[in-house]
């Protein structure tokens, strides 16, 4: 092709790719400032995490939500570097909230175009024509499974030109030995380590690859192979250090979990690769697939025809001088191992206990994203220099580009087919600003002012059904999606933070201490002095979705105010709350006062059930002389009533104290079953550990309301799984089942019990 005409085919190819972007990216494009990809679940939260930081903060410290505590950014998914510059931005140059809006969108769309320009620049190294090099980039970065994260609303993984950058500056480095491309590996690496850190696992795994497929595959001495690699590691280590020095200066909690939810859950499957829902021609061989959200990483049917016609050629001896990318493809091959799970898998769980840095980045199966790239990547150059090698004919040559005509065709067909998906899923992106953001409604300000309140009257947002997700710990409300997303509106809209929380290995103190404000009478409510102020809490009760049953308790002592956008909006006085904490409690000390045994039961006819371990003498207990502790092999059956005139009509408190370890996310679940005189289940109730709104140190205080089935004869308390090696508690204490109209009072050492809660006469 003549020089002109293929700079001609390149321009043409340009427009290709920024056509595509479009395809991608119009429902974004057409509301650049006013666009929210997704309205619930982490989308919200990460969206409002950015947005409030850059309003209403003015340090790498977030406000946002955890009031009083607030959070570090990073923990927040805030994009700390990246917000922070917008949040200077706002304060000092005027960046408005629909400019900044208008940027975090631009940012996802620039990373795709950016993703193509990295791909492009690999496969033209390679000798490719530029104008296919950039068809093929298309391909790629349209098929990658990081546009996912777009749409599912983990905005900070959705950059999908950093994977390719570092295999460009990786191929650059391998083959010259430059230290500029080492240095571009670690400031980019810095860079996205404040953006997500899971960025620096990606480039440490990336680095470690390489250095183990140089040491196979490269003909250099030892000492050569590691003066090469050397700088590489130098760049990773540095940015290791680097975050770490600045995670010490500027967060100061220090009892975040060290073993999140999730590290050994989330593995590339064989139908994460052999499949996709989203390619019309696989939707032509099946109509019928496995869905992973994090282990995906499909790489299309001509670079999976490639891969093994590429294998095959491996294992020929007559082929295998013509498998010149093993080096690229071993580490390709050793990311996919890493993210399906090898060695865990292999009964060898316990490695994990070695590797905190992996703990920390919960899904082991998102790193087949460097499988995806380095895979497509090298196939799409094999396929070209393959092409080279044997167009020596003009029949040959005409055979050749139709194979490659057909092949990049089909390779777009599917590109399509996720494009189509993408779009369809950013289509509401627009509804779900205006929806955010009170557009052509009553904005919330609007009613306080129609009740002589501003947002200066309140401390902070209260949202009921109240949720706290992140420390790991405590997944209370985690369902709540509706109140807790509105409840992120107010607070954009009013400025005041809120109590709930939803972010990421969070302080253990300060959920514990966070949820007990929706513990009911006889949970101390530390939150209430924390703050230092007696202004109110504006609390917003979204009756469209459930509560627990002591956050009732909330609302029955605060001031309703109105009605406004699905919300019941209250006034709750700290002073207000407290009073009547203490009179429940003085209540109750008035009782014990004339109490001539230990134990009593007042208020209700029905009978108290109750569980103890006094039998089981032991150290660890929370009250009394012992408690369950775990052993390996243990029965699952803790507490076995038999129940008298069981009536449909009365209701019940279950509630159960459970000493969980301070390393891990682990809790138990409870299970209650019903049987009639008959042997026959009626019913299996789940209580979640949790979901505890009370809690003792690293003791947690699990509960539910439950309505006994008529007829039940025999009630059996049950703990899922637990005798199993992995055990999810230490042990178990003072089980309940009481009427919730009672007051059950239990007078034992250390501490009295009321209700089975532990307690005390203070605030």
């Amino acid at each position: 092709m003549k020089p002109s005409t293929e700079k001609a085919v390149f321009v043409i190819a340009v427009i290709f790719s920024l056509i595509v972007t479009y395809g991608f990216f119009s429902p974004l494009l057409t509301h650049l400032s006013h666009a929210i990809v997704s309205n619930s679940y982490d989308g919200v939260k990460n969206y409002y995490s950015f947005i409030y930081h850059v309003l209403h903060d003015t340090s790498m410290h977030f406000s946002g939500l955890n009031y009083p505590y607030g959070e570090h950014i990073m923990y927040a998914d805030g994009q700390p570097a990246f917000s922070y510059i917008m949040l200077l931005l706002h304060q000092h140059a005027g960046l408005s909230k629909a400019g900044v809006v208008a940027v975090f969108n631009s940012a996802m769309i620039a990373s795709f175009i950016a993703g193509i320009y990295y791909v492009h620049k690999t496969l033209h190294y390679f000798g490719m024509p530029r104008w296919l090099a950039v068809v093929l980039s298309v391909c790629i970065i349209a098929m990658s499974p990081q546009v996912f994260r777009i749409t599912g609303g983990h905005y900070a993984l959705s950059y999908l030109f950093v994977i390719p950058a570092i295999i460009y500056w990786m191929v650059r480095y391998d083959n010259s030995s430059r230290l500029k491309y080492a240095l571009y590996i670690l400031l980019l690496s810095l860079l996205m380590a404040f953006i997500h850190p899971y960025f620096i696992a990606v480039s440490f795994l990336l680095v470690c690859f390489y250095a183990f497929a140089h040491y196979c595959l490269s003909g250099h001495s030892i000492m050569q192979k590691i003066k090469h690699i050397i700088p590489l590691f130098a760049s990773v280590a540095f940015v290791l250090m680097a975050v770490r020095l600045f995670s010490f200066i500027t967060d100061p909690v220090t009892d975040r979990t060290k073993y999140p939810h999730g590290t050994m859950s989330y593995f590339t499957v064989k139908a994460d690769l052999l499949s996709s829902p989203y390619s019309p021609v696989m939707q032509l061989i099946k109509n019928r697939f496995y869905i992973s959200a994090e282990g995906f990483a499909y790489i299309g049917v001509i670079p999976i025809v490639l891969l093994l016609v590429y294998i095959i050629a491996l294992l020929l001896p007559a082929s295998r001088k013509h498998t010149v990318h093993n080096k690229w493809l071993l580490i390709s091959l050793c990311s996919l191992l890493m993210a399906m799970g090898v060695p865990f898998i292999w009964n060898m769980e316990w490695l994990m206990d070695y590797l905190s840095l992996f703990r920390q980045f919960r899904t082991i199966g998102r790193f087949v994203w460097i499988y995806y790239y380095i895979t497509t990547i090298f196939m799409a150059v094999w396929m070209f220099q393959a092409y080279k090698a044997y167009a020596e004919s003009t029949t040959k040559r005409l055979l050749l580009n139709t194979i490659i005509f057909v092949s990049t065709a089909i390779w777009g067909i599917e590109a399509y087919g996720y494009m189509q998906e993408v779009r369809g899923k950013l289509a509401s992106a627009g509804y779900n600003y205006l929806k955010f953001h009170y557009w052509g409604k009553k904005d919330l300000g609007d009613f306080l002012k129609e009740h002589a309140y501003t947002s200066d009257s309140f401390q902070a947002i209260i949202v009921v059904p109240f949720s706290h997700i992140g420390s790991e710990k405590i997944w209370m409300g985690e369902q709540a999606t509706y109140a807790l997303t509105n409840g992120m509106q107010a607070a954009t809209s009013t400025g005041l933070p809120l109590v709930n929380a939803s972010m990421s290995r969070s302080s253990w103190l300060q959920a514990f201490n966070q949820v007990r404000i929706a513990g009911g009478p006889f949970a101390s409510k530390p939150l209430l002095n924390t703050t230092n102020s007696q202004k109110p809490f504006l609390l917003l009760h979204y009756p469209a979705e459930p509560m627990m049953h002591d956050e009732q308790y909330l609302i029955d002592h605060s001031t309703y105010l109105g009605t406004v956008d699905g919300a019941s909006v209250y006034t709750c006085y700290p002073a207000r709350l407290m009073a009547a904490d203490n009179a429940m409690r003085d209540s109750a000390v008035r009782i014990m006062q004339q109490m001539h045994a230990n134990d009593t039961a007042i208020g209700t006819v029905n009978i108290v059930y109750s569980r103890s371990f006094d039998e089981k003498t032991t150290l660890t207990t929370l009250i009394g002389n012992g408690a369950a502790l775990h052993r390996i092999g243990m029965s699952d059956t803790f507490a076995v009533w038999k129940i008298q005139n069981a009536s449909q009509n009365v209701l019940y408190e279950f509630s159960a104290w459970t000493l969980v370890s301070d390393a891990d996310y682990k809790s138990p679940e409870f299970n209650l079953k019903y049987y009639d005189k008959h042997g026959n289940l009626l019913r299996l109730d789940k209580v979640f550990t949790k979901s505890s709104a009370d809690s003792y140190k690293m003791w947690m205080r699990a509960s539910a309301k439950v309505n006994m089935p008529f007829g039940t004869e025999i009630m059996v308390c049950t703990v899922y799984g637990a005798g199993n090696k992995k055990n999810d508690f230490i042990a178990i204490d003072e089980i309940m089942l009481r009427p919730d109209n009672s007051l059950v009072i239990s007078i034992r050492q250390p501490f009295t019990m009321v209700n089975n809660h532990i307690f005390t006469t203070g605030k």
